[in-house]
């Protein structure tokens, strides 16, 4: 084998490890302690509030996927976030469709965090269940 030869394969062998460590190495981003509905009970078109009680471990950005489930999934527009390492309660707002008929719900959240550029990490959180009230059910 020539200089040149070696010195491609010794490259090669070292960016695969690379590579390998972007892929596998154990990364701990956020651990979710507790979720707590702040209005148990809303009426449709209301905001629903909840906080959420959580570490961060890792400097990443993220992006919320959040939905009210309920048999169907109504799904919100993603938020972005990119909060600094270290626990905190964090107050979360959304606005209950209007059209929503009444009854029992609950908040699944997904969040998306981008590592690097080949990973990709999702943490997965659910809420308590909160009560919808429709005043058009009213009637």
């Amino acid at each position: 084998m020539t200089k040149v030869s070696v010195v491609v394969v010794g490259i090669t062998f070292l960016l695969m490890l690379y590579i390998l460590y972007l892929v596998l190495a154990p990364i701990k981003l956020v651990e979710i302690k507790y979720t707590n509905i702040l209005t148990p009970v809303v009426n449709a078109g209301e905001k629903v509030r909840y906080e959420v009680y959580s570490c961060k471990y890792f400097q990443a950005e993220g992006t919320h996927y959040r939905s009210i489930v309920d048999g169907f999934v109504i799904n919100f527009a993603p938020q972005y976030s990119n909060c600094d390492t270290g626990c905190s309660i964090k107050l979360v707002e959304l606005t209950v469709p209007d059209f929503l008929p009444s009854g029992e719900y609950y908040i699944s959240n997904n969040t998306v965090f981008k590592l690097n550029f080949m990973r990709t990490e999702t943490i997965h959180y659910e809420t308590d269940l909160f009560t919808v009230v429709n005043n058009d059910d009213l009637t």
